[in-house]
């Protein structure tokens, strides 16, 4: 760890106004909008991050760990878990950390032991589509970039990929990916914790991402209550006010519905087969005529 971050922790430590304050988990489906909530935490009194992440290894050995959610065994706990619970520990009451992790129990539980609260931002799935396809093939170090740039030759190809899964040739170093909405049920079991709370992009973004002021505001208050925080009005501006397109590289528009610029009639289609379902049950449609 850097001397400069060993001292600001060392300093927050000491400071006492910090103790009622819960350790923080930021989460967030990529391309969700995890980087607003990340801007909105950072803005709110006494909440601090110093650009500790957890390491996407975890999330991938979590998801292969077959684990009952109420198991009381006595065996070691898995290495996956030793490694998690060492980067929830290194926190200090006030501190939060980023992650994009999906649900496991056995995560949850020593979340729940260290005292955490957690976070998790969704966003409309068709928009969260199309951010993820500019993304890959804007950013040469994403497993699937090459494969997006070489293979398919389009953006609709790209687009649609995003929202089918892709299927590489036997052989290939490019890793599959499944289909949009088999990728949410990943993360759908957290909006159930009830250490967590479940925000929305649609919510948060604000007037210059094409939301509400009212609503945005309101959102603000609600996640610090959450973080067990009580705003003055002011503060609640103040927040909102800073928000927008900060804090973040991978920032492109951060524009609600922007997906109706991009799909054509295939694409719906496709989305509907694989995700209609889960977008009414987010409550983004109320049926599957759109």
């Amino acid at each position: 760890m850097r001397p400069r971050r060993t001292l600001r922790r060392l300093l927050r430590r000491m400071d006492r106004r910090r103790a009622g304050l819960p350790r923080v988990l930021v989460n967030g489906w990529p391309r969700s909008g995890t980087h607003l909530l990340r801007r909105c935490v950072s803005l709110l009194p006494g909440l601090a991050w110093d650009g500790l992440w957890v390491p996407p290894g975890i999330d991938r050995g979590l998801a292969t760990l077959d684990m009952p959610a109420e198991s009381a065994s006595t065996e070691p706990r898995p290495q996956v878990l030793v490694e998690f619970d060492r980067v929830l520990s290194s926190l200090s009451p006030g501190e939060y950390v980023m992650t994009h992790l999906r649900y496991h129990p056995a995560a949850v539980r020593l979340i729940e032991q260290r005292g955490f609260r957690a976070l998790l931002i969704l966003r409309d799935l068709r928009d969260l589509a199309v951010s993820l396809a500019f993304f890959i093939v804007s950013h040469p170090e994403h497993r699937q970039h090459d494969y997006f740039s070489r293979t398919l030759r389009s953006d609709d190809e790209r687009l649609l990929a995003c929202i089918v899964g892709t299927d590489p040739p036997p052989g290939s170093s490019v890793p599959r990916m499944v289909n949009i909405g088999t990728r949410f049920q990943d993360f759908r079991p957290w909006m159930c914790v009830p250490l967590n709370y479940t925000t929305r992009f649609e919510r948060l973004v604000g007037p210059q991402g094409g939301g509400s002021l009212e609503v945005q505001c309101r959102e603000i208050e609600t996640i610090a209550r959450h973080l067990r925080l009580s705003l003055a009005p002011a503060q609640v501006e103040s927040v909102a006010a800073q928000l927008f397109g900060q804090g973040s590289s991978t920032f492109r528009r951060g524009q609600i519905g922007s997906w109706k610029e991009h799909f054509n009639e295939e694409q719906k289609a496709a989305f509907k087969r694989v995700a209609g379902r889960e977008l009414i049950e987010l409550g983004y449609e109320p049926s599957l005529d759109w």
